[in-house]
């Protein structure tokens, strides 16, 4: 089944590794930095318009809008593998291709709007004995199936959750491979201010969906 592999970055130009997985992806960047990624990666970067790009969800929706009708693989440009979680050797080339054809063709099937793969890196919640998932969340690197789901643009932060909900909400199913999981993050932000604009997006999505849905504890 055919999909597109889009890496949405910003301001990393050198620094994208997420491309050397894949055959032909397309990394998205604004229209006054595409000299700069031009340099490290050549025909592979689409520009987009600066007014399209700013934030987090006003990306990835114009990454949806270029490709209407598409299948769309979505992936951070900061992830540097994708692993097995039992033994921890990253996927080849060929073998992500595999997964993500066969996801395409499974959520087709089964009547689910997206697909990814387990996220959480905590041993206990890795669901061992439960190989696939059809309600558990999906970030980072998931395949968007096409329909008029757009990413909620007030959120700076959260948005993939929103997402997550969204196709959840309509199709009852978002499918996960849990037997998959990413192996390294390179610049995943920490620090109060950080988490303080966490609380903030993430009490949105509480207040849109409910918060039987979506509870937000401050640990703090």
């Amino acid at each position: 089944m055919t999909y597109r592999v889009c890496i949405p970055s910003y301001n990393r130009a050198g620094r994208v590794v997420t491309h050397e997985w894949f055959d032909n992806p397309v990394i998205v960047v604004p229209k006054s930095q595409e000299a700069d990624y031009r340099k490290y990666y050549g025909e592979l970067v689409v520009a987009i318009a600066d007014e399209l790009d700013g934030s987090a969800p006003r990306k990835r929706n114009a990454v949806l809008n270029l490709y209407p009708g598409e299948n769309i693989l979505m992936v951070d440009d900061d992830m540097t593998a994708i692993s097995r979680r039992k033994n921890k050797i990253p996927l080849g080339k060929q073998e992500i291709a595999h997964l993500a054809e066969n996801a395409f063709l499974m959520c087709s099937e089964i009547g689910a709007g997206m697909w990814g793969i387990n996220m959480n890196l905590d041993p206990m919640k890795h669901r061992d004995f439960h190989p696939l998932s059809l309600t558990k969340p999906v970030y980072w690197f998931v395949g968007i199936l096409p329909d008029d789901i757009r990413y909620d643009e007030r959120l700076l932060l959260g948005e993939d959750l929103d997402f997550y909900l969204q196709k959840l909400n309509k199709y009852r199913k978002v499918l996960r491979f849990n037997n998959y999981q990413p192996e390294i993050f390179l610049s995943k932000e920490g620090g109060i201010q950080q988490r303080d604009k966490w609380l903030e997006c993430h009490r949105i999505v509480e207040q849109k969906w409910g918060s039987d849905i979506v509870h937000i504890k401050d640990t703090s």
